[in-house]
């Protein structure tokens, strides 16, 4: 019985492990998050990182507070979808 819980708190261990080495691609991420689409196996991916992104600055579509003039920027942009 004790070779047994021993067995089982090393194997929990490995998997612990390996779950926290092992990431998955971005093709699996994207995979499991998106629609299919018969391009999918085409398109290639990287990772990008924004320099200098402000997105407390008022413009149409962004401001500290949402305002019905936001809200119908945003409707007019994606009319018949929710922007809530």
């Amino acid at each position: 019985m004790c070779i047994l819980n021993i067995a089982m708190i090393l194997v929990s261990a490995v998997i612990g492990i390996w779950s926290l080495v092992m990431e998955p691609s971005d093709v699996q991420c994207v995979r499991q998050s998106s629609s299919w689409s018969p391009a999918s196996n085409q398109v290639e991916y990287y990772w990008e990182t924004f320099e200098d992104v402000n997105f407390f600055i008022k413009s149409l579509y962004l401001g500290l507070d949402q305002t019905a003039e936001i809200e119908k920027m945003w409707n007019i942009l994606l009319p018949g979808s929710s922007t809530q």
